[in-house]
């Protein structure tokens, strides 16, 4: 597993001050890249990224086969 300098590894869950609590998915050599519970994806540089640990849960996501589905049985409806 990647660590970056501060200890963090991928898939752990953090807090940050600014975009609230994450998952971390990567972590090169000079950027760590998180996908944050609201704001999305984003990546830092390791060396200015200020992370803390946390034991929030990550919230639970759709899977994108299930909601593809939902989508084309729509589309159907709507062409009948």
């Amino acid at each position: 597993m990647a660590k970056n300098s501060n200890g963090f590894s991928v898939n752990e869950r953090i807090q940050h001050e600014d975009y609230g609590p994450g998952t971390i998915v990567n972590i090169g050599p000079l950027h760590t890249t998180i996908e944050f519970d609201q704001a999305g994806t984003k990546k830092f540089m390791n060396s200015m990224v200020r992370l803390e640990r946390t034991d929030v849960a990550a919230p639970q996501r759709r899977s994108r086969s299930s909601a593809a589905g939902k989508s084309a049985a729509k589309t159907k409806k709507a062409s009948k």
